[in-house]
């Protein structure tokens, strides 16, 4: 996968210029003695970077002198959070999908001493909505009693995730979508694509940059058109064959898989009324042969089903047994409709 330069996430914050007010006007507006925050968005928009920006922004020398309201980058303490190195700003990062009590209880130990060398003690917890009860209910504890001169900022893609009684400690700021004309900039400024190909990537990835960066270095145009045609051919295929197929849908890019499918039906079910409104535009000659061997309340059931296993897939549902159900679901509906064809004209062959 390609990386993502630090300092090109400060240049996307440009595109949450709100927040980034939001921030400086906390700064300036509240006592640095300790406070609680929550970014919320979806992945890839730069929720860790205004983190990482309110930490400069508090210990930067600029900043403290009041020579300006944003972090400058180039003094010692900007350098330091931005190389990662800084002691007083904690990063926690969920480790195989979970944050567990035992990262809480170290961060305890840590925060029982006074900072290092920082003015304003930041801890930044990504992805917080994956902390475990014991852990949510540990941190709790330390939002209830915060230590001197430390502040906390919890990444999470919604809010309501989070136990109430944390929500109910902290500030909120949301972080929202980066522009679909961002994007392609930068996919071709920064990482030289296509500009065809940006075009292409660029409205997929849901406004994240991340998301967008990963799919550049990981040649998502032709994953698409290989599985795009892999899933015309299985959709009328034998229950063996669409079993195996699901097997390699549920691997590490399931849900990109599953995104490009749900799209795809859609994009099937849409050519036949407003081929205008086709989201694989590029895809529509396809699309449109495609769709006429397709009946339209099949591909809604689909589509309906899919989201499904997306929705449940974020829960830590196995991937391959709830595609299999798929399968097998639709199988027994298609069997059941050919009896019910044929026990409403038994004799259609006399």
């Amino acid at each position: 996968m390609k990386s993502i330069d630090p300092l090109l996430w400060f240049e996307v914050l440009n595109f949450q210029q709100t927040q980034l007010k939001q921030i400086e006007l906390m700064l300036k507006k509240i006592a640095l003695s300790s406070h609680s925050l929550v970014f919320s968005g979806i992945t890839g928009i730069g929720k860790k970077a205004g983190a990482v920006y309110l930490a400069m922004a508090a210990n930067c020398s600029q900043v403290i002198k009041q020579i300006d309201s944003k972090p400058c980058t180039h003094c010692r303490s900007c350098k330091k959070i931005i190389a990662g190195t800084h002691p007083d700003i904690v990063i926690i990062k969920p480790d195989n999908g979970l944050i567990k009590i035992s990262v809480i209880r170290e961060l305890g130990k840590i925060l029982v001493y006074k900072q290092n060398e920082a003015r304003v003690r930041v801890v930044i917890i990504c992805d917080a909505h994956k902390m475990n009860k014991e852990a949510a209910n540990a941190l709790l504890k330390m939002l209830e009693e915060p230590p001197a001169g430390t502040w906390f900022v919890l990444t999470v893609t919604e809010r309501l995730d989070l136990i109430p009684t944390i929500v109910s400690r902290c500030l909120h700021i949301r972080f929202y979508p980066i522009s679909v004309e961002y994007l392609i900039k930068i996919l071709v400024e920064k990482y030289k694509e296509p500009l065809e190909t940006a075009k292409i990537i660029a409205p997929f990835a849901s406004g994240s940059l991340e998301k967008a960066v990963f799919m550049a270095g990981n040649n998502w145009v032709d994953l698409r058109h290989n599985l795009i045609t892999e899933l015309d051919m299985l959709l009328n295929s034998s229950v063996v064959e669409q079993l195996v197929f699901t097997e390699k849908l549920s691997g590490k890019n399931f849900s990109d898989y599953m995104e490009i499918i749900k799209i795809y039906l859609r994009d099937l079910v849409v050519v036949k009324y407003h081929k205008e409104m086709l989201v694989f535009d590029e895809l529509k000659d396809k699309i449109d042969i495609s769709s006429k061997t397709k009946n339209v309340e099949s591909l809604i059931s689909y589509i309906y089903a899919v989201e499904r296993i997306l929705q449940m897939s974020e829960k830590n549902f196995n991937n391959r047994l709830m595609l299999d159900a798929l399968v097998l679901e639709k199988s027994k509906c298609l069997q059941s409709e050919k009896l019910q064809a044929v026990s409403v004209n038994p004799c259609s062959n006399n």
